[in-house]
């Protein structure tokens, strides 16, 4: 706790820094963790002495934490192959004309997605995924948060997670994410059935984790007809939901 709340600076450059090491290192294997922190330091200029021990701790630490979506079993990243997993999953799709606040729609009682800018847009929707992964027989979408909620654990609670997914609307976020996963996954699977084979989604707030807690973790699976909905507003001829 002393390193993450006091050591670990605050900020975009630490965000940076911690996202390239979590997608160079195995997850199974620590053999390489060490360096690659060197190698993260050296190519973003980040100088802070004594900060490996508790980054090595904090990489421990997030992999070996079980991690649980919905119905699917119960798993820790150290568990997932590298061969099972996609870094920066880059997405574009065709958008074709629809009004913003129509997504104000797909939000419910559990779920409220938020719209800045009132506007008609068009055009090609471009994103990257941090981690798109397979474990077991589902795979799953993976976003690293290093964003500082407090100086406790009791900081990145349930509550405090929730309420941080809606004040960055990190919800719209994560269906837009699992749209594309949807095309994705159907477009490369004859049989794909969305209940079936897609896990859910992840969002792990990396000061937050603790082994044997759910501490700085949201995991949520939208719902097919939320997807599917989502995917009919943005492009008219697409299939309509059920």
């Amino acid at each position: 706790d002393q390193f993450i709340f006091l050591d670990l600076p605050k900020g975009a450059l630490t965000g940076n820094l911690l996202h390239y090491i979590f997608e160079h290192i195995d997850f199974s294997n620590p053999a390489n963790w060490s360096r690659v922190i060197e190698q993260a330091q050296r190519r973003l200029s980040f100088k802070k002495d004594g900060i490996d021990a508790g980054i090595l701790k904090m990489l421990e630490t997030v992999t070996r934490v079980n991690i649980k979506v919905g119905s699917a079993p119960e798993f820790s990243l150290a568990s997932v192959k590298q061969s099972n997993r996609l870094n920066e999953l880059e997405f574009d799709f065709n958008v074709t004309p629809f009004h913003t606040l129509d997504i104000l729609s797909l939000s419910d009682n559990q779920v409220r997605l938020q719209v800045k800018d009132e506007s008609a847009v068009e055009g090609m929707m471009n994103g990257k995924i941090d981690l798109f992964f397979r474990s077991g027989n589902q795979y799953f979408l993976l976003d690293w948060k290093s964003n500082f909620l407090g100086d406790a654990v009791t900081d990145y609670d349930a509550d405090a997670v929730a309420e941080a997914m809606e004040a960055n609307n990190y919800h719209l976020q994560y269906h837009i994410y699992a749209l594309a996963v949807y095309k994705y996954l159907k477009a490369r699977l004859p049989d794909f059935d969305y209940d079936k084979d897609f896990g859910g989604v992840i969002y792990l707030f990396l000061r937050g984790v603790r082994e044997g807690s759910a501490t700085g973790i949201f995991a949520a699976k939208p719902p097919l007809k939320k997807i599917l909905a989502l995917q009919a507003m943005l492009d008219t001829k697409a299939e309509l939901p059920a």
